[in-house]
């Protein structure tokens, strides 16, 4: 079916419904690679962070409170480890906005969004590596988290002179360093940019990025999410298929491989909902079309007169509020042999019997 503004018109108004279990939106491509510290040394204090890159990502967090569309972040989520357990380490999580000058977080902490903690990992009598899930829920939420430009989700870590024999860092998923578990297209015109930062504040702030990696350091709220991922044929798939980390992000769509597209919508707030997917050739609209006065939560995010006239993937969401597509099956035809470049991609959430319509996130790739 076509999904279109006409057609989510048609569907009622926004129905009084409770949303409150988080959708966790996490950069990760499913497998861990190792633990690291990315590029501050065990003697400094300082944060690691995970970029969510606004050409790829729009109006995340995206969910409507009292008929006003916010930003709404309620949980953040970390993975990190301490070399030896035994010896407690005291930890920070939080939201970093981007440094206006370069694309980097700001390493002026006045400026954080959010900065929780610290928190003490747990007393052991283990002297060996011990690893943690942290799910830290926000006593407020933040209706902040920015629309339309890069964010970082952070953990600050503290310094310990024992590294690596003692001493904390962040889980997280690589392209680079064996074992490889994620498999973007690292080569070429388009190389991917800098996807993790580390500020150390030992001294003067100093940030350096990493682009061989993504860091498990993610957050979560009530907004409906859309991701796309890459279809990666079994002969070249290094990591969980389909990929939703850096490998669906940065797809290689070159004659050597030709990774198909996958979308997963997802919504814990409402399972067995239909769901549509729109897209669009190029970038997201740097504004954005409000669909309140249509009786639709949340807004458009795609330019609104470059809609392609398809719907790209449809379906019923699962008991888990879950549905996942691939677009073609082996040998992948998308894209024949690269040259796309920017696509975005936005989905809707049509839940006939509330009636209710919910916008996701716009989430787009880029490849060459």
């Amino acid at each position: 079916m076509r999904l279109s503004i006409s057609l989510l018109a048609s569907l009622g108004l926004i129905g009084t419904v409770a949303a409150q279990t988080p959708n966790q939106f996490d950069m990760y491509s499913g497998a861990t690679n190792f633990t690291t510290r990315a590029a501050m040394p065990g003697t400094s204090v300082g944060d690691i962070c995970q970029r969510y890159p606004s050409e790829l990502l729009n109006c995340t967090g995206m969910t409507s409170v009292g008929g006003n569309v916010v930003n709404r972040v309620t949980h953040l989520y970390v993975v990190n480890q301490d070399q030896s357990g035994i010896t407690q380490e005291q930890f920070t999580v939080g939201l970093i906005g981007d440094d206006a000058a370069v694309v980097a977080p700001s390493p002026d902490a006045a400026l954080d969004i959010i900065r929780t903690g610290p928190f003490t990992t747990p007393s052991t009598t283990v002297t060996t590596a011990v690893a943690w899930i942290w799910t830290i829920t926000l006593a407020t939420p933040l209706d902040t988290l920015p629309a339309r430009a890069d964010y970082y989700t952070v953990c600050g870590l503290p310094a310990n002179a024992a590294w690596v024999a003692d001493g904390m860092s962040v889980h997280m998923s690589g392209w680079v360093n064996a074992p490889v578990v994620d498999n973007p297209l690292t080569t070429g015109a388009l190389p991917i940019p800098n996807c993790v930062f580390t500020i150390d504040r030992t001294g003067a702030p100093i940030v350096a990025g990493r682009a061989d990696r993504f860091q498990r350091i993610w957050w979560g709220g009530p907004g409906a999410i859309t991701r796309i991922g890459a279809d990666i044929d079994p002969a070249f798939q290094v990591c969980p298929n389909p990929n939703y980390g850096a490998g669906g992000m940065y797809p290689n769509q070159t004659v050597t491989r030709l990774d198909g597209i996958a979308f997963k919508v997802s919504d814990a707030n409402q399972p067995n909902t239909f769901c549509g997917t729109i897209g669009a050739i190029g970038g997201f609209d740097p504004t954005g079309t409000p669909l309140a006065g249509f009786g639709i939560e949340g807004d458009l995010c795609l330019p609104l007169f470059t809609i392609l006239p398809i719907t790209f993937a449809s379906g019923v969401t699962d008991a888990a509020g879950v549905y996942q597509q691939t677009t073609f099956t082996f040998p992948n035809t998308w894209g024949a042999g690269g040259g796309l470049g920017n696509m975005s991609f936005q989905s809707a959430l049509l839940d006939f019997a509330t009636p209710r319509v919910v916008m996701t996130n716009g989430a787009g790739f880029l490849a060459q």
